[in-house]
């Protein structure tokens, strides 16, 4: 590649979508509104996972642990369960199905039987506590819901039906039988490839703005809010991903698309280290299409587990990963350890991404394509991205927008110039349809013309790349001073024994807030990290109202939200406990001079 940029952003995203090429982009007329889409992208997720099939034949689709599946046997695995959906519970085009389980293969077939017959799939989060799960189940009245034997037990115990039909995947690993539950495995064994056929025969007429998945909110701040997405948003996963390395390729002097690898090698996958309904940016669900449409293993872990990835990075040829920082970093200090370098594309999404990580990745992993996508549920993955030599001359930006997308500033009700601070807004084919069954919320968040207000504060710089400086609410203010806790936490990853880091604002009567950091050091760092050390750090790194009051050290196991995003919420209250108790310690002491 090029040491400079051989064209800009506007001429090689030309490039890459002009008229007769794969990323081809039209204007179409949608819901009243003339929008960018993808000329050239699959109508449905049924079409995209049959020209999968029809692509890729007897490529490995699906590994987990000991279960493989071929492109073509998980295409007719889904075709079974999309017959069992449709003639033994009656689902039809439209009708809501739900999966409540940890990782399975059968979690992928059970995903795609739903696509088959345009089925809405219902991704729940199976880590929420009892009340959200119900919540979510509730809220979006699913024909049939799946759930893993985990679940199974909980949901055996209850009330919960609301007309859903229960069924358990992978029952050999639970009890094997729960009331008034099918069993998965055995309705799959009663169904024959002859009715199974007639799936793919019947042919429900799926449009690209049919509804397509319902996947929900983390639920940091209240109840999770069931996101709702059309075909077309989801099936734009795949065009959005290329279009992020083509376009990175192009500006730098490189091949898209790069030479086809020669016939006999070795397969290549694409790793989902955490959960399929792990998504905020649907991060995970971007690699697991743009990995299906590459022809790649799709490997996925039951949970994470350092050296569980490790170790499948290394069997099965993984040259593909999506996560959040905090597990990247896990696989870029373990691949140094161990010597191992095959990754060709690393995408981070999920949270900013300290240059610390950044360059650590770097140094590990020299040959591959690092990236940085920013997104929401909301947006169906990352619709702001870029890679290669951008993201390296700019690791604390998140990139410009995918081509058929659009971001602005808005401070007040006014956009904002370049590089003011305000709040995020999006729009582009990627956005949700509606928060489901709550048209309130929908109506605070989306405008009539269909931008997305993210909540997200943030700037566009001179020349158009969006940094991210924190959430509306995670903005602490003391003193009337406005401290983005990403520019505090940012500081303390300077600090290379340190492993995670949250800061968050305490309540102070004089100042308002005061800024108080909760940080955990990696395993082997001994005592070689103290409070003093930290906040010295800080000292010189920011102004004087940004520094922490205290440094909570190796206390406080910070809570995660599924997409990897540290849980505030309750975190503040606990912080601020400790805070009290320090202040009263120090005024006892103070008594007893």
């Amino acid at each position: 590649m090029s040491n400079s940029p051989l064209y800009s952003l506007k001429e090689a995203q030309d490039i890459v979508c002009a008229p007769g090429t794969l990323l081809e982009i039209e204007k179409r007329l949608i819901d009243g509104r003339v929008v960018k889409v993808w000329k050239n992208a699959w109508p449905s997720m049924r079409a995209f996972w049959v020209w999968a099939r029809s692509e890729h034949k007897d490529k490995t689709a699906i590994v987990f642990e000991d279960t493989h599946y071929t492109y073509v046997s998980a295409f007719l695995a889904s075709m079974k369960c999309a017959s069992i959906l449709r003639e033994k519970y009656q689902v039809k085009k439209g009708d809501r199905v739900a999966i409540c389980s940890r990782n399975y293969a059968s979690y992928f077939i059970v995903f795609w039987g739903c696509h088959l017959i345009g089925a809405v799939s219902v991704l729940v989060n199976a880590h929420l506590p009892y009340d959200a799960l119900l919540h979510c189940l509730v809220l979006t009245s699913p024909k049939v819901t799946f759930l893993d034997p985990q679940r199974a037990d909980i949901f055996e115990s209850t009330a919960f039906s609301k007309g859903s039909s229960l069924v358990v995947i992978e029952a050999h690993e639970g009890k094997g039988h729960w009331e008034n539950m099918d069993d998965f495995s055995q309705l799959m064994q009663q169904c024959s490839e002859v009715d199974a056929a007639k799936v793919l025969a019947e042919d429900p007429n799926i449009q690209p703005d049919d509804n397509a998945t319902i996947i929900f909110t983390s639920g940091t701040t209240g109840l999770p809010k069931g996101v709702l997405s059309t075909q077309r948003a989801v099936v734009g996963i795949v065009f959005n991903v290329m279009s992020n390395i083509a376009r990175a390729a192009i500006r730098w002097g490189g091949a898209f698309p790069p030479p086809p690898p020669p016939p006999d090698a070795p397969q290549k996958a694409s790793l989902m280290p955490t959960p399929m309904f792990h998504t905020t940016a649907r991060l995970i669900d971007s690699m697991q299409m743009a990995g299906t449409f590459a022809g790649h293993r799709i490997v996925s872990l039951r949970k994470w587990s350092i050296d569980e990835a490790v170790r499948i990075c290394q069997e099965e040829n993984v040259t593909q990963i999506g996560a959040v920082p905090t597990v990247m970093a896990d696989i870029a200090e373990r691949a140094e350890l161990e010597g191992f370098s095959s990754l060709e594309v690393l995408i981070y999404g999920g949270a900013p991404v300290p240059e610390v990580m950044y360059d650590r990745a770097k140094n590990v992993f020299s040959k591959a394509l690092i990236g940085q996508g920013y997104g929401l549920t909301e947006t169906n993955a990352g619709i702001i991205g870029f890679a290669g030599p951008d993201f390296e001359q700019r690791p604390l930006s998140c990139g410009c927008e995918l081509p058929t997308h659009e971001m602005m500033i808005m401070k007040g009700d006014v956009e904002a110039p370049r590089n003011v601070i305000g709040e995020i807004w999006l729009r582009g084919t990627s956005i949700m349809k509606e928060y489901w069954n709550d048209p309130e919320t929908t109506a605070k968040t989306l405008t009539k013309d269909g931008w997305l207000k993210t909540g997200d504060l943030g700037y566009i710089c001179k020349d158009g790349f969006l940094y991210i400086t924190d959430r509306i609410k995670d903005i602490i203010i003391r003193g009337g001073e406005n401290i983005p806790s990403v520019t505090v936490e940012n500081a303390l990853y300077t600090q290379p024994e340190l492993q995670e880091v949250a800061v968050v604002g305490v309540p102070d009567l004089r100042l308002g807030e005061l800024v108080v950091a909760v940080v955990n050091s990696k395993r082997g760092a001994g005592g070689t990290i103290t409070e003093g050390k930290l906040i010295a750090l800080c000292k010189k790194r920011l102004p004087r109202y940004a520094v922490p009051v205290m440094v909570i050290l190796d206390q406080i196991k910070l809570e995660r939200t599924e997409t990897g995003k540290v849980i505030k919420t309750g975190l503040r209250g606990i912080a601020n406990e400790y805070w009290l108790k320090r202040k009263g310690d120090e005024a006892m002491t103070e008594s007893k001079l």
